[in-house]
């Protein structure tokens, strides 16, 4: 079994982000009077630096426990799916630039009844992605194009198929 974290060093600079980005946008409203479009102008970007700090403790919250059988991310609860079980992952890039130069990943799995979701900045993220991967060729879940893509850029699909005792 493997346990793996968000590092402080990301969270703590998500934190800083986050309430920099509410300082900015809610402490004006707070402040000075504004007018009615001004206010929801402001008002929508406060909710959304509120919601990447409520996601941000989350992320700080996190922890993955990786084996063999399952995987479980404890955050305010447990959630926890079976390998055997996985009917579904994803792994979508987001980029930060249009020459898709920077950005992150976002794994998505899923069973009958639960959804987990990692970002590429949880340590073992590689680690939990191959598993994923693994679990999926078991399971002889077809996967989009762009996840086969994402797989390969990792260079998750090259090393199932470098070390096949991992399809056992």
């Amino acid at each position: 079994m493997s346990e793996h974290l968000y590092s402080q060093g990301t969270v703590i600079a998500d934190y800083v982000r986050g309430g920099a980005g509410l300082c900015v946008t809610a402490g004006p409203l707070l402040i000075v009077p504004v007018t009615v479009i001004a206010a929801i102008i402001l008002g929508s970007m406060a909710a959304l630096f509120a919601i990447f700090l409520v996601r941000t403790v989350v992320h700080h919250r996190m922890a993955a426990r990786l084996d063999e059988d399952k995987i479980s991310a404890r955050s305010w609860s447990i959630k926890t799916i079976n390998w055997r079980d996985l009917t579904h992952l994803q792994l979508r890039y987001f980029a930060v630039k249009k020459d898709r130069s920077q950005g992150w990943m976002q794994l998505v799995l899923k069973d009958q009844l639960t959804t987990l979701r990692f970002d590429s900045t949880l340590s073992g993220f590689d680690e939990i992605t191959k598993a994923a991967y693994v679990a999926a060729q078991r399971n002889d879940l077809v996967l989009s194009p762009p996840t086969m893509e994402n797989l390969e850029v990792r260079g998750i699909v090259k090393s199932f198929l470098s070390n096949p005792d991992l399809a056992v």
